[in-house]
């Protein structure tokens, strides 16, 4: 069995022999081979297959080998190729057939998706439940920091509407009951660590399998509160969303509106002539540069990291007039105000259009209200 594996590896390496998995299933490992008949005539060409001759005069001679023909003394037996293309080609003449059956078989099964997304136009009642889904959804994450919005479309009502039908017999409220299930998952809702920092999308949770899956109770389903009973504390993270997003927001500001290699080189120079010594330090550079000296902070690339922050403090500090630590001050100062009054349900709200409105105008000179909200 280890010499056939090694025939047939030599094969493919060679390029005589062509193989590929083409299964419809991932989980099949089958390969399906086919040949080059082209590579084969080549190598057939050049291969010389001797048939062993004795001389009675000789036979007891040493045999002398030359570049696969074998000879004794000076004679050379004659070669025979051996060629079975008949049987090659009624096993490729298989090997295609297969593949077109299987590719057939594809291609229908996409036709019969096809068609089942694109059924017949719901009715006005049938869309009207399909928006009562979404609706229900949508209630089910009101109060979630990162919720997973439902909504529909052309796409995808009528595969709604099969979905409450066929999985939920119609009823909205378990497809109410499937929505808290998914808020009710941490891995779901993208709260737990994964390689690619993995959150469910409404088109993907909307899968028949998926659906299966979650209510068998699989994806870690009931690990974690549900949203609208944990309101109090979503109140809080949505406070440091909110800070989250004004970061985000300075940042975009900054690369919009600034020429990065010019500011670089205009904090080069505030360094190396020292005006932090002349505005009272207002960037906090000295202390940096009492430490590391001027010339090692900006030259030695072991200090890169340290330059970089102090690049970023520079820059926000030039056009908002305020280090990251004050925006973030006011910020919360701000929400404070403003929820004062308001009932927790309320609050959650109010912060929820501050983050969704959270704009940051151009610093002009008498102007330091620099946040803006609707």
């Amino acid at each position: 069995m280890s010499t056939l594996r090694r025939t047939i590896k030599s094969l493919e390496e060679s390029g005589i022999l062509l193989s590929k998995k083409v299964n419809a299933k991932h989980w099949k490992h089958t390969k399906w081979y086919s040949i080059d008949f082209n590579k084969l005539n080549k190598v057939a060409d050049n291969i010389e297959l001797v048939e062993k001759r004795t001389n009675r005069c000789v036979q007891n001679e040493q045999i002398i080998y030359t570049n696969n023909i074998y000879t004794k003394d000076t004679l050379v037996s004659s070669s025979k190729r051996i060629k079975k293309k008949n049987i090659f080609k009624s096993l490729n003449k298989e090997f295609d057939s297969k593949i077109n059956k299987l590719i057939e078989k594809r291609v229908d099964k996409k036709l019969n998706y096809k068609n089942k997304e694109t059924a017949s136009k719901l009715s006005n009642e049938q869309l009207k439940k399909v928006k009562e889904m979404k609706e229900v959804w949508n209630k089910v994450f009101e109060y979630s920091v990162n919720p997973i919005r439902s909504y529909m479309n052309k796409s995808n009502e009528n595969m709604l509407y099969r979905l409450i039908e066929e999985k939920f017999e119609g009823d909205i409220d378990k497809w109410k009951k499937y929505a808290c299930k998914v808020n009710s998952s941490k891995f779901l809702m993208g709260e737990k660590k994964t390689k690619k920092d993995f959150k469910a999308s409404f088109a993907w949770l909307i899968k028949e399998e998926t659906v299966d899956k979650i209510n068998a109770g699989e994806y870690g389903i009931g690990d974690r509160e549900l949203d609208i009973n944990n309101v109090s504390s979503n109140v809080e993270a949505q406070k440091e969303e909110i800070i989250k997003t004004a970061d985000k927001k300075i940042t975009e500001y900054v690369k919009q509106k600034i020429n990065d290699e010019k500011e670089q080189k205009e904090l080069e120079n505030y360094i190396k002539n020292e005006e932090y010594t002349e505005d009272s330090d207002k960037y906090g550079i000295g202390i940096h540069v009492q430490n590391i000296g001027s010339y090692g902070l900006i030259n030695n690339p072991d200090n890169k990291g340290i330059l970089k922050t102090i690049y970023e403090t520079y820059i926000v500090k030039k056009y908002f007039r305020r280090s990251r630590f004050k925006i973030r001050e006011q910020l919360r100062e701000m929400v404070s105000k403003q929820m004062k009054e308001e009932s927790i349900l309320e609050s959650f709200n109010l912060l929820k259009n501050i983050k969704d409105s959270l704009n940051f105008n151009c610093i002009e000179k008498n102007n330091i209200d620099f946040l803006t909200y609707s």
